[in-house]
């Protein structure tokens, strides 16, 4: 799904394409008269093709315009221009969900990857350091293997019955890079591009817990980080502490009516820990 022979699917779905985008010339919706079925027609845009089509350019052409462009153009092209579409075509959901996240891309051990390291990982793809390798059993040793890979941060927006998942900025890294700085970075190239209150919660795991960076977030983007800590981090216990206070006063919280989540803000929730 994640090829590039899943184009034309894409290109059928409006909401992550912006089908409307394209216009009347590039891309139509057509109904057959005897089926009824819905499909794609699309003229392209030369005229060397005279077959009906479903994409406004062939699959092929994606790939070999993105192995001739280089690496950082191709990846600030789509989290930046790509993102002012879903922008413009309405695309971004106004609870203003993300997700912030880092995974491996692993790939063959062939140092022609380029950028690409190899790593030593867990019978469960998670990273073995140094450390945590010596302190293994035998047992536990033998199913680690060494493998080649990249990292890949990106940027994942949402609605909150999770209807649909589509990425509005990535990074590419080497696999053993920290994808903290990177993340952020991302947060900040999007907000600069659509602009303050387009995102509005964001979802992290532990590895981004960066107190300058989240302040950053909530100063001066309006965005609310959302992020689990560890009962023995300071963070939790300074919470514990300030609930013991007399003057706290604990209220149930209700999921929102369908007709009051417009108007509901991130500063009228309370936070868990």
């Amino acid at each position: 799904m994640h090829s590039f022979n899943a184009f034309p699917l894409v290109v059928r779905f409006p909401l992550a394409a912006g089908l409307n985008a394209l216009g009347p010339k590039g891309a139509q919706k057509v109904t057959h008269p005897d089926t009824g079925d819905v499909t794609i027609a699309c003229e392209g845009f030369n005229q060397k093709n005279h077959y009906d089509r479903e994409a406004p350019c062939d699959q092929d052409f994606l790939r070999k315009l993105a192995k001739d462009t280089e690496a950082d153009a191709l990846m600030r092209w789509f989290s930046a221009d790509v993102a002012e579409v879903f922008k413009s075509q309405r695309a971004l959901d106004k609870e203003g969900i993300f997700i912030g996240d880092a995974s491996y891309l692993f790939v063959p051990d062939n140092p022609n990857y380029e950028g690409s390291v190899k790593l030593l990982f867990d019978d469960n793809d998670h990273p073995v350091s140094e450390e945590a390798y010596k302190k293994m059993t035998d047992e536990q040793k033998t199913r680690c293997q060494w493998r080649r890979c990249y990292k890949m941060v990106s940027l994942l927006h949402t609605n909150r019955t999770m209807e649909f998942f589509f990425f509005v900025a990535l990074k590419v890294l080497p696999g053993n890079a920290h994808e903290s700085p990177v993340l952020y970075e991302l947060v900040r190239q999007f907000v600069e591009t659509v602009g303050k209150g387009v995102m509005k919660r964001l979802i992290l795991d532990r590895g981004f817990l960066d107190g300058t960076s989240i302040s950053t977030c909530k100063k001066d983007y309006d965005i609310d980080v959302l992020i689990p800590v560890r009962r023995n981090m300071d963070i939790y216990q300074d919470a514990m502490a300030l609930f013991q206070l007399p003057d706290i006063a604990w209220i149930c919280l209700k999921e929102p009516l369908a007709e009051a989540k417009e108007s509901l803000r991130p500063t009228q929730l309370h936070a868990f820990f």
